[in-house]
């Protein structure tokens, strides 16, 4: 029994060219399948990127919306403040003009009272702004004043004034008191001083 023999017909040189030329086409297969891979991370890793930098935008605008909302606040307490005062100053000027208006009609219905209305002109000459009177005491010659600033700075300029106008004389903070109205803060004070009749009278 003869035994069966292959024979290859296609010459050595040649298949060993084909299995070099078909390995390497397995290996650019797990190139392209590896290409692919890192081509879809990279949509990925972008989005993760995008989002990342979004919060951080969002985390900014929140702070500042906050900022702006507290300085709105602050504002408005601010403006509040200023109406409030604004009225107390408004109040005061209006109780000052009816004081003043009471004084002058009894100075006028009593006779030989000249010189307390120029007293009282003088006194009203004298006044910084910010400063009211509010009850005028006149005894054995020296008189006592009692009003209210807005800071005590005025206090202290009042009675320089009064001296330097040679219409009244030893002019002297008797005593002073800070008080808190509306969330403001005024100062009450009583002044003593002594009139110099002879300049009131000489006053046109």
């Amino acid at each position: 029994m003869t035994g069966k023999k292959t024979i290859n017909l296609i010459p050595r040189a040649i298949a060993k060219k084909a299995a070099k030329k078909s390995a390497p086409g397995l290996l650019g297969q797990h190139k392209i399948i590896a290409t692919f891979v890192v081509l879809a991370l990279i949509p990925a890793a972008l989005f993760a990127k995008q989002m990342y930098e979004i919060s951080v935008m969002e985390a900014k605008l929140t702070a500042s919306k906050n900022k702006v909302q507290q300085t709105k606040v602050s504002l408005n307490q601010t403006q509040s403040q200023s109406l409030q005062l604004e009225k107390q100053k408004s109040d005061l000027l209006k109780e000052l003009a009816t004081r003043k208006q009471s004084l002058e009609l009894l100075l006028s219905t009593t006779p030989g009272n000249q010189n307390y209305a120029k007293l009282l002109e003088a006194l009203v000459g004298l006044m910084p702004q910010d400063l009211w009177l509010g009850q005028i005491v006149l005894t054995d010659g020296q008189i006592q004043l009692t009003g209210t600033a807005l800071n005590p700075e005025l206090i202290v300029q009042f009675t320089t004034q009064m001296d330097k106008s040679g219409e009244f004389k030893n002019s002297a903070l008797a005593s002073s008191e800070r008080q808190s109205l509306d969330s403001r803060t005024i100062y009450n004070f009583k002044v003593a001083a002594e009139p110099v009749w002879a300049a009131l009278a000489g006053k046109k």
